[in-house]
């Protein structure tokens, strides 16, 4: 999405489709198209910065710990065994 002559064909679409399912089209000559056009751009840049903020919180969210069982960690010294070199 970093072509912006794409993300305007984009918010064509949006509007078209809105204008169209809405029968907005038909209302007052016009009159909403504008209005339509708007508030598609301010979703379509709410949008986009919701969904980089998820991903940004999702690429930071630390990995859980696994678990070791017990009977697997040993210290030595314990039992009277050497420390590795």
């Amino acid at each position: 999405m970093d072509d912006p002559q794409l993300r305007g064909r984009l918010v064509f679409l949006e509007v078209r489709v809105v204008l169209g399912v809405t029968g907005l089209e038909k209302v007052g000559g016009g009159a909403f198209d504008e209005t339509v056009v708007w508030a598609c751009l301010a979703f379509s840049l709410l949008f986009a910065d919701i969904a980089l903020q998820w991903q940004e919180l999702r690429r930071t969210r630390p990995a859980p710990a696994k678990a070791v069982p017990a009977s697997v960690v040993r210290e030595p010294g314990l039992l009277g065994e050497s420390a590795p070199v």
